[in-house]
């Protein structure tokens, strides 16, 4: 009782400072950071490169940052508060949008586990995702109460092995959280700029093959996503473009179509353009620059393996259930599937 205690104390504490806890990691990762990048350069790299292998050997900062916050802090308050922040910004522009109540069902499974699962339904329908009523967060719960993005963080089997086994989901679809790259863009007749060619940050995010069908979004310009761009591994380097960076660096010329870009030194064919009005399904929603197959994350995130290692939690799930599925049926199923995995 007195460890949970003291636990409790500890955690309140870092929510009452986790502004200043903020700031103290930021220095630190950016100290270590700038060591890394320092070495890198007594080795014979350019600026340009070290910073780049700095970050690369660091792995994803924003990421980092997210976790030392959900273990030191009240994760659960933290994520109602960027949700409420989030949900005033989309008020503010959206003025006549109705907020959809947001369901939490939650069970225990397995013997040998502290795990629960969860499902809550999406309020997706201003993302324009088809069906929105049949969208769900797949969510990992903790007798902990820890959350934050642990309670969204899956591995690549995990979520292999739901959408293999699984007979209430039309569909699941898994999506890495947005991290930062290096793009070299190519210079097309409708964007001629003396950056063009040479590296400059973006953000990726890497998503299953099925994510834009399965959510019913379809490209404004070329095509998403196809089924067999999911395997094999690193068989398939291609990317969509978001609406908002197709504007901003190619003026929404149709010519980026089928040309090659270059993301962390690997060159992508760039197939299609999301619509203007999808916006992620991050919570809150966050779109990145450029989506990427899940199959090609060794080529950009090197060094690390996602598609193999069920201890690697890096993506989030989300279910379409199938017609006449409803959300208790679904989570009875999940939890026998749960229990059954590893």
């Amino acid at each position: 009782m007195f460890d949970g205690l003291r636990v409790l104390v500890s955690r309140v504490h870092g929510f009452l400072v986790r502004r200043r806890a903020d700031e103290e990691l930021e220095a630190e990762l950016d100290a270590h950071l700038a060591l890394l990048t320092d070495a890198n350069i007594s080795r014979g790299m350019t600026p340009e490169e070290a910073r780049y292998a700095a970050r690369r050997k660091l792995g994803g900062i924003a990421q980092l940052k997210e976790i030392n916050r959900d273990t030191r802090g009240l994760p659960q308050i933290d994520a109602i508060l960027r949700d409420i922040r989030y949900a005033v910004r989309t008020l503010r522009k959206s003025p006549g949008f109705t907020l959809v109540a947001v369901l939490t069902l939650a069970l225990g499974i397995g013997v040998n586990t502290t795990l629960f699962m969860a499902f809550n339904s999406v309020a997706l329908k201003p993302l324009s995702v088809g069906g929105p009523d049949t969208v769900v967060r797949i969510e990992r719960w903790f007798q902990s109460g820890s959350s934050g993005t642990d309670q969204y963080a899956f591995s690549y089997p995990e979520y292999a092995f739901y959408r293999d086994h699984n007979s209430v989901f039309s569909s699941v679809v898994a999506a890495s959280w947005p991290f930062r790259i290096f793009a070299a863009l190519p210079e097309t007749d409708a964007a001629k700029s003396a950056r063009l060619g040479e590296p400059e940050k973006a953000t990726a995010q890497l998503v299953s093959a099925n994510y834009f069908s399965a959510l019913g979004i379809s490209a404004v310009a070329g095509r998403t996503f196809l089924p067999e761009e999911d395997q094999p591994a690193g068989g398939h380097p291609v990317v969509v473009l978001s609406h908002a960076f197709w504007q901003r660096k190619f003026n929404g010329g149709e010519q980026i179509l089928e040309k090659v870009i270059k993301l962390n030194d690997t060159a992508f064919t760039v197939v299609g353009i999301a619509p203007s009005d999808f916006i992620g399904t991050g919570v809150p929603p966050q779109i990145p620059d450029i989506w990427v197959p899940l199959a090609m994350q060794a080529q950009l995130v090197p060094g690390q393996e996602w598609l193999n290692l069920a201890g690697s939690y890096q993506v989030q799930l989300l279910g379409r259930l199938r017609p006449g599925t409803g959300r208790q049926q679904a989570q009875a199923e999940m939890a026998v599937l749960a229990s059954q995995f590893g």
